[in-house]
C-alpha cells in the first residue's frame, strides 16, 4: 500500500520479521466501554422500538425461511443457518460496530424475507 508520493505505508510487507506489525492487530485496542452484545447495543442506541424492529425483522425473515425449510430447499437452509449464526454471534459481540458485518446481517435478513414467495418457485424450477 503506497501513499501519494509512492512510499510504502505498511511495515514488514515481506514478513521478513515474522508477524511483527501484523498480528495480533487488536492487541491493545480493547475498549472496556463497548457493550459487546448486539441486542444490548441496539437497545441502548435505538431504544425499545429499535430492538422490537430488529426482533420483528428476524421473525419475518425466519417465517419466510420456515416455509422453504419445510420444502427441503437448500437455499432456505443456508440462509437460516447464516441468520442463526449471525444472531448467535450477536450475543457475544456487537456486530453493529463493524460496518461490513452489519451490512451482511442486513443483507441476510432482507434476502431471507424477500424470497418468501420465491423459494417454492425456484425449488419447482430446479427439480428434474
Amino acid at each position: 500500500m503506497f501513499n501519494g508520493v509512492d512510499q510504502q505505508v505498511l511495515r514488514n510487507t515481506a514478513f521478513t520479521a515474522g508477524l511483527q506489525h501484523w498480528f495480533p492487530m487488536a492487541l491493545g485496542q480493547f475498549q472496556p466501554w463497548h457493550t459487546d452484545n448486539l441486542y444490548l447495543d441496539v437497545l441502548i442506541e435505538r431504544g425499545v422500538v429499535g430492538l422490537m424492529v430488529l426482533a420483528m425483522w428476524a421473525v419475518w425473515a425466519g417465517a419466510g425461511l420456515w416455509r422453504g425449510r419445510r420444502s427441503a430447499d437448500a437455499l432456505a437452509w443456508v440462509l437460516a443457518g447464516s441468520i442463526v449464526g449471525m444472531l448467535s454471534l450477536g450475543a457475544v459481540i456487537s456486530v453493529t460496530e463493524v460496518p461490513r458485518v452489519a451490512l451482511i446481517l442486513v443483507i441476510l435478513l432482507w434476502s431471507s424475507g424477500a424470497i418468501r414467495g420465491q423459494i417454492e418457485d425456484v425449488s419447482r424450477c430446479n427439480r428434474l
